[in-house]
């Protein structure tokens, strides 16, 4: 969450097993191409990426969470939308419905 945030918004939903995943290894700016390519082969992965603020390019979030780089997918029925406070603080917000295509909030 950057800081002097009051709150962030988290997409939640279980993966599905045809979707992808990688650790999101690199360097943070727009310049930075060959500093996250060097992070991403000490990790023995074959490039980087340059991400932008708030990802750190370390595979963790500043909050030290575990961060992952997932390839598109289709969202699964339920998936949810969780408000996260500042002070650690989490709420349901709302749900995906998928017959319908689209969401509905929690009441």
């Amino acid at each position: 969450m950057p800081e002097g945030a009051g709150e962030a918004y988290q997409l939640r939903f279980p993966k599905p097993a045809e979707m992808g995943t990688d650790i999101s290894f690199g360097a943070v700016g727009k310049d930075s191409q060959g500093l996250a390519d060097h992070v991403a082969q000490m990790a023995g992965k074959d490039a980087g990426q340059a991400w932008e603020d708030p990802f750190t390019g370390t595979g963790y979030t500043g909050g030290g969470v575990p961060e992952w780089q997932a390839s598109p997918t289709q969202l699964p029925d339920h998936a949810e939308i969780w408000k996260v406070t500042a002070d650690g603080g989490e709420a349901p917000v709302g749900y995906f419905d998928k017959e319908a295509g689209s969401w509905t909030r929690y009441e």
